[in-house]
């Protein structure tokens, strides 16, 4: 890094002078946003039938950006005006797709909410109601955005278009996280339905992009000086430990909980609901990564006041195993069918609700054990069969027994006459008392 860092393009890098810049010089810019906005006025005229969604532009702008950010590491490495100049108009298409994929977002919430309006009877709200900035995937896109005209604007002069080669993959690494989310729509509470929403989030989502490309110039200006790489990674990996130690109320490293990761449950399309399911392997693997962050702050603390090699190699690797350990947790939160119920410590249930609520039994209750709310009343609804298997989960009433292994799988064969009224009886005397989870629950 530090040969890197007496390239041509950075230790060349003179001051910033607004005064010397032209129009010209602002275009890739200029044609970034008012693209975005042509987009989003023309899904406004043809309708989103036919149109290409939010989501595939927010892919189009991550590849652009990735795109980007390979071309000025590369610039950094071996200098290069082509490099350059691809790297800018990689970065102009990830502004225009970014921006265009919040523009049309945000036609699509008007029209979502202005079908449910129009099926309830009532009038379209005031404008500011459905600007999409209700969750976090709106605001990791206001966020990239940010980053990305932040550089683009800065970036305009050939010497500062090293900042890509920092900004820019992190911009991206954001934007997979907002993947990872997900992009659902979610209904406004009541609390947030306030003019100041729009204005407050999105200035505050814009900020965080142009305080990541600061970042970028203070790590830059740090590596000139002769600061050395391990030293921001021992920084790093405390903040990193202090994430770890606070997340999932604080339940990774606290000794009831240990290595136990909870999360809140959701019914499509993401409702939440009062409750958390632990999710398996997870807690385990944020363990693994504390510990290799340990390795690389006493490693790299040895190198620094020691000058020990073969401890700044080692702190290399563990720092490399970390950033694989999070990576496999970030998938194992996402990919897991469901959040088993482990063993939990004694005294803490692995799945505990959120506030006092108590479920009701009835038809939730898993057939063959005799829970049915009554055989002599008429069957649930669809509906009400696909909301009482929501996640592959339904609950027990904890003072029924749990069934035996010839009994567990569902029959079908109707149950006997006799069992009709000891089943009813039964299920009115425990549906009063709160269930515990018998079957695993999606997080």
């Amino acid at each position: 890094m530090s040969d890197v860092m007496k390239q041509r393009v950075l230790a060349g890098t003179p001051e910033f002078d607004l005064k010397s810049s032209t129009l010209l010089s602002y275009m890739p810019a200029i044609l970034a946003v008012g693209g975005a906005v042509a987009l989003t006025l023309l899904r406004i005229q043809l309708g989103g039938e036919r149109f290409i969604s939010d989501g595939a532009l927010m892919m189009l702008a991550l590849a652009c950006y990735m795109t980007a950010a390979v071309f000025h590491l590369t610039n950094l490495y071996a200098p290069s005006s082509l490099f350059q100049k691809v790297g800018l108009w990689a970065t102009t298409g990830g502004v225009f797709f970014n921006l265009a994929s919040w523009g049309v977002r945000w036609v699509a919430a008007h029209d979502r909410e202005l079908e449910i309006i129009t099926q309830q009877g009532g009038e379209m709200p005031w404008l500011w109601r459905y600007i999409p900035f209700a969750n976090l995937y709106d605001l990791s896109l206001a966020f990239a955005f940010g980053a990305g005209i932040t550089t683009l604007l800065i970036a305009h002069r050939p010497s500062f278009r090293f900042l890509g080669a920092i900004s820019l993959p992190i911009a991206s690494l954001i934007l997979i996280l907002a993947r990872f989310i997900g992009g659902e729509f979610i209904n406004l509470p009541p609390v947030l339905d306030s003019y100041w929403r729009p204005i407050h989030v999105g200035i505050a989502s814009l900020s965080y992009g142009i305080a990541l490309v600061c970042f970028a110039v203070a790590v830059v200006y740090l590596l000139k000086d002769g600061l050395k790489t391990e030293a921001m990674a021992i920084w790093s990996s405390i903040f990193a430990l202090g994430v770890f130690a606070t997340v999932s109320r604080f339940s990774i490293f606290w000794p009831d909980t240990f290595g136990s990761y909870g999360s809140s449950t959701f019914l499509p399309p993401r409702m939440p609901l009062p409750l958390r399911a632990e999710i398996p392997y997870v807690g385990w693997l944020l363990v693994l990564a504390g510990l290799l962050l340990v390795g690389v702050v006493v490693t790299f603390g040895r190198y620094i006041l020691k000058d020990d090699e073969r401890a700044r190699r080692l702190g290399h690797h563990f720092l490399k195993g970390a950033l694989v350990v999070q990576a496999l947790a970030i998938v194992r939160c996402r990919t897991s069918p469901s959040a088993r119920r482990a063993s939990a410590p004694p005294g803490r249930p692995a799945w505990t609700p959120d506030s006092s609520t108590n479920s009701e039994c009835g038809w939730r209750s898993r057939t063959g054990s005799g829970l049915n709310r009554s055989r002599s009343s008429s069957r649930p609804s669809s509906n009400a069969r696909q909301e009482s298997s929501w996640a592959s989960g339904r609950t027990n009433c904890s003072s029924v027994s749990t069934p035996t292994p010839s009994n567990s799988r569902r029959s079908s064969r109707p149950s006997p006459p006799h069992s009709s009224s000891s089943s009813s009886a039964s299920a009115r005397n425990s549906c009063a008392r709160p269930c515990r989870p018998k079957r695993r629950l999606t997080a």
